[in-house]
């Protein structure tokens, strides 16, 4: 598979992963498939990726600004009823109640528009990772582990996960960069236990780099696989 790649901005907190990756792959001579080239990596590859985060901050950016202003709506009528500034009625308090349910709805099923979105995005780049039965992608967002805790419209990535437990490694295709993780090469694996949905801080060495990712799970576990598949055969 040939590779695209792109600039990265000097602060993207991924750059110097990516030029380590660039100089190791160019060594190793396998920059036009890069997973041939048995070394843990990290890079961009969508010259579109910009334009698509645009459009998913814009997209989940209008949910929650439409539940927030559904409830704070249903919470206005509400209190003005109480209060008498305006007439009891059936209509006034059906109004109230459906911003409530709508808001509400809003919040509940913006993770799984989130998920459906990301995931016909990514099938419509790579479907070949959804062939093999046996290997379903778990879908992640990815985060920068220095600024997790940040609020941000939409994470750093939105990636596919395959485990390789044959060749040892991590496969995560992401919409704005793809990260190839060796077993030998992961750093640190930690589970943060307060964490709702579950997520985990993962680091790994890129041809004397560091790169610091938070994974967070849509859905299903995949901590518990990485230590089973990857990181235990390495003790044995």
């Amino acid at each position: 598979m040939e590779f695209t790649l792109q600039n990265n901005a000097t602060d993207e907190f991924r750059a110097p992963a990516v030029a380590a990756s660039q100089r190791a792959l160019k060594a190793a001579g396998t920059f036009a498939d890069p997973a041939a080239a048995g070394i843990s990596y990290c890079l961009p590859h969508l010259e579109d990726a910009p334009a698509i985060r645009a459009r998913m901050r814009l997209s989940i950016s209008v949910a929650f600004f439409g539940a927030l202003l559904s409830l704070l709506t249903s919470l206005a009528l509400f209190a003005a009823l109480g209060n008498g500034f305006i007439p009891k009625s059936q209509t006034a308090t059906g109004v109230a109640i459906a911003a409530v349910v709508l808001g509400a709805s809003l919040l509940l099923i913006a993770p799984k528009i989130e998920s459906r979105y990301v995931e016909r995005l990514l099938r419509s780049r790579r479907g070949d990772l959804w062939l093999d039965p046996g290997r379903k992608p778990r879908l992640v967002r990815i985060e920068n582990a220095a600024t997790y805790n940040k609020l941000k419209p939409i994470p750093d990535d939105y990636g596919a996960v395959i485990v390789h437990p044959d060749s040892a490694c991590l496969q995560i295709e992401g919409i704005t960069h793809r990260y190839l993780i060796y077993a030998q090469d992961i750093r640190t694996l930690t589970m943060n236990r307060a964490s709702a949905p579950e997520s985990f801080n993962l680091s790994y060495a890129i041809a004397g780099e560091r790169l610091d990712l938070t994974i967070i799970l849509f859905r299903s576990s995949l901590y518990g696989e990485i230590q089973s598949k990857l990181l235990a055969p390495l003790s044995q």
